[in-house]
């Protein structure tokens, strides 16, 4: 009569209900003595998985030395396979913190390690990003993706919560206590998940990553080259954290597909594509910017010079701050600069004119590296010329040693001349060679200087009389993209492909793509819960009913 009375009341229903889901839950466990996929020997598999995957994940935000120019725009524009930190990932975590294992067990460690060491690379990141962001009121820029930036960090946190849970639980509750713990965990994540419609924020990061004009939305990319007016560095620093946080976007879309018992499957290799349209558009944007820096390089220029006026710098005080600027931000040729009052009485070969105000500052440059070609072999040869001011290109008729049995004209070894019939200016650096040259004066012939500065071995290459310098091949059709007048270059791939030499296949990839998680029973959300609640809950009154005829 009791137990009628119970089930009749609300409460009572709303009770025994409860409890028989817990106890359907319960059920669908897997017992201890079938561990279909619980096993330690999948879990060290997995664990295998995990290390690829994540060691793309370092390749990703990976701190390059940039005054090694060549392997810094490498390491800007090419990546390693991304099946591994795009497919497998997700089902190699879950894996690993799924099984049961003890507290201490080497498998858990090393992966708590792995993840750890990723961590901390992408919080570095994070704080680069931080600094500038201070330091150029980032947000007044970029606050269109502000809170897409803050939904993928928010529900990172909650995954990293489940995770650490699940490798940190230890052996003092039986199996299935230990499951249902972690399934709750699990429903938390993906509770917040939804809630905070993470998905969505992921996809319209993509989208702002990858928009081109004319559009509604503005490109973030787009923003950066304008901003730091085509700093590479700088866009390479946020392009990092661009990549990273995608990258933990597209991960947690797959835990949760994984987890909810949805295609993880086709969700990886739609991510797989996204994370290679990221890639190429950010590929693009910075051979863009180095492609044609000389835009930016001038407008660099007038800012550097207006404010050193302003300050009352002299005219060698203002070509060493210029060298210096331009030499850390296109770290990839080292950079001559003449500030003169006047452009009369001067010629300049191989320069860029910039005026400014009362001034005019002449740039050039040549690619960084040694030069073996002696000075002095230039003086015994070349100073014998007579050489107009005005007509500095005789100069470059002398012949200077090729090898030990050849010889070639000094034009191929020249990267700037300049030639100056007064006094009155201010160069940095030292050139290379400097000797007189001769002008006609009022009365008697003047002297002037002339200044010449070589290239350096590696750049000499390209302009190597007997033509022996040729550009490495790419792969799968791609082509060898020279930067600029560098001994530098970049494969440009076709599309489907990417790598240092165009090796990687996009659709390759997909085909390995396998999350690996057999999941015992998917994790419920709130709406499918009250959905067997309601069920339970009208069978019950219906049962109740019956024994009440």
């Amino acid at each position: 009569m009791e137990a009628h009375l119970l089930m009749a009341s609300p409460a009572g229903l709303l009770l025994c209900a409860t409890l028989l889901c817990c106890s359907l839950s319960c059920m669908t466990l897997a017992d201890e003595d079938e561990l279909a996929y619980f096993t330690r020997e999948k879990a060290e598999k997995s664990l295998e998985s995990l290390k690829a995957g994540l060691e793309l994940v370092k390749s990703i935000v990976e701190v390059v030395d940039k005054t090694d120019w060549k392997g810094f725009l490498k390491k800007m524009v090419t990546v390693s396979s991304l099946a591994p930190g795009v497919g497998a990932l997700a089902g190699a975590f879950l894996n690993c913190v799924l099984v049961f294992l003890p507290q201490t067990d080497p498998v858990l460690d090393l992966m708590k390690v792995e993840f750890a060491d990723v961590n901390r690379k992408l919080d570095s990141v994070s704080m680069e990003i931080a600094n500038l962001k201070t330091e150029v009121e980032w947000s007044n820029y970029a606050s269109i993706y502000s809170q897409d930036e803050s939904n993928i960090l928010n529900s990172w946190k909650k995954w990293e919560e489940f995770l650490l849970y699940c490798a940190s639980a230890g052996t003092s509750r039986t199996l299935k206590e230990t499951d249902l713990e972690k399934m709750r965990m699990a429903e938390r994540f993906t509770t917040y998940y939804e809630n905070s419609a993470t998905e969505n924020s992921v996809y319209s990061l993509y989208g702002h990553l990858t928009v081109r004009q004319p559009a509604l939305s503005v490109n973030l990319l787009d923003i950066l080259v304008k901003r730091f007016r085509c700093d590479v560095q700088v866009v390479d620093t946020y392009g990092k954290y661009f990549r990273a946080l995608l990258w933990k976007g597209l991960l947690l879309n797959q835990l949760y597909y994984t987890l909810k018992g949805f295609d993880a499957n086709a969700k990886a290799k739609q991510s797989i594509q996204q994370l290679y349209d990221v890639i190429i558009a950010q590929q693009k944007t910075v051979v863009d910017c180095v492609q044609n820096h000389e835009r930016y390089m001038k407008a660099d220029v007038e800012i550097i010079t207006n404010a050193a006026l302003s300050s009352g710098s002299d005219n060698m005080q203002l070509a060493q701050k210029i060298k210096t600027a331009l030499d850390r931000k296109y770290n990839w040729y080292d950079w001559i600069i003449a500030v003169i009052p006047s452009e009369e009485g001067h010629t300049f070969l191989n320069y860029t004119m910039v005026r400014v105000a009362t001034v005019t500052v002449a740039v050039a440059h040549y690619q960084r590296g040694s030069r073996s070609l002696p000075g002095s072999v230039v003086s015994q040869r070349c100073n014998r010329l007579e050489v107009a001011c005005r007509s500095p290109t005789e100069l470059l008729r002398c012949t200077v040693p090729y090898d030990s049995e050849s010889s070639n004209p000094l034009k191929y070894n020249s990267a700037a001349l300049h030639a100056s019939e007064t006094s009155e200016m201010s160069e940095t650096p030292e050139p290379f060679y400097k000797r007189p040259c001769y002008f006609p004066g009022a009365v008697l012939t003047a002297w002037g200087t002339i200044s010449l500065y070589v290239k350096s071995d590696e750049q000499f290459k390209l302009s190597d009389p007997f033509d022996r310098f040729k550009f490495p091949s790419c792969e799968n059709s791609g082509t060898p993209t020279q930067i600029l007048d560098t001994t530098g270059f970049v494969c440009e791939c076709k599309p489907g492909y990417y790598g240092e030499r165009c090796e990687n296949d996009l659709a390759v990839d997909k085909t390995k793509i396998r999350v690996g998680v057999d999941m015992p029973q998917p994790v419920t959300d709130l709406t499918s819960m009250d959905g067997k609640l309601t069920k339970i809950i009208k069978a019950l009154v219906h049962r109740s009913k019956r024994q009440d005829l």
